[in-house]
């Protein structure tokens, strides 16, 4: 007899040693090994399909039961699964900004090397077109669960450390360090009035920058004018006729959940 539903091979097993029936370690299919093979290849196929599935529905109740019949070292494999159970991707605004919620639905199924490989991949090949960032901002502004699911995209966009678009500085070659008894002596009186001046000046640059500073303002406005490019704009992407570039803001509009233009 072939038990296949998940609940009654539980059952089965637990009442095994009441029975006085315990199968030996090394016997297949009972083995460690072969349990925790058949389990990482369960939790591969649910990543595979992990989208597909309904969320708060059949995505939770897989998940669910994989965490109840979880063995071996892939438990920590399905953990990292969880935080995108009740996700459900909203549509996107336009192409550019759907490629990049796409892209985060990519990498969240992957094991954590394999995201950070595609990743590091990704920004490269995309680090010199800003284009690209505004989409990530839209989808922060429109979708922030899914969103949430990069937090180093969202990390690398929003602290500026991408797009970087900076050559790396050319190689020394057949200049060696020198060595610290090459170095001409020190003046120290020197050295400590220069320290001394350098400090003064950066105590008024601080005091100054911090009393000049303006308070930050509210959330950004939008002109009459504006928001009517930006509803033609998205009226022509939605009838598949996309202009070169978007017009000016129109990233932020969406970010800003899209509010209502203000007379100017």
């Amino acid at each position: 007899m072939t038990v296949t539903d998940p609940v009654t091979r539980r059952e089965l097993l637990a009442c095994l040693p009441a029975l006085a029936f315990v199968p030996p370690e090394d016997a297949a299919p009972w083995s460690l090994a072969a349990r925790s093979a058949a389990f990482a290849a369960a939790v591969e196929a649910f990543a595979a399909e992990y989208w597909a599935l309904p969320p708060r529905g059949e995505r939770r109740v897989r998940y669910n039961q994989l965490w109840d019949d979880r063995v071996g070292p892939v438990t920590g494999r399905l953990a990292e699964l969880a935080p995108g159970l009740d996700v459900d991707p909203k549509p996107p605004p336009d192409p550019l900004t759907g490629d990049v919620a796409k892209v985060i639905r990519e990498w969240f199924v992957l094991p954590p090397a394999d995201r950070a490989a595609r990743r590091a991949r990704w920004l490269r090949d995309h680090d010199h077109d800003r284009r690209w960032a505004d989409a990530v901002r839209a989808v922060m502004g429109t979708d922030w669960e899914l969103a949430a699911l990069a937090p180093r995209l969202v990390e690398c966009v929003t602290r500026g450390l991408w797009p970087t678009s900076l050559p790396l500085p050319p190689a020394r070659v057949g200049n060696p360090t020198p060595r610290p008894a090459d170095y001409p002596p020190i003046n120290r009186l020197f050295l400590r009035s220069t320290v001394a001046g350098a400090v003064a000046v950066l105590v008024v640059v601080v005091a100054f920058a911090l009393v000049a500073t303006p308070r930050p303002a509210g959330p950004p406005r939008f002109t009459t004018e504006e928001v009517g490019r930006f509803l033609a704009y998205r009226e022509m992407i939605e009838k598949g006729a996309v202009p070169p570039e978007a017009p000016p803001r129109y990233y932020d509009w969406l970010a800003a959940q899209q509010p209502k233009g203000v007379p100017e």
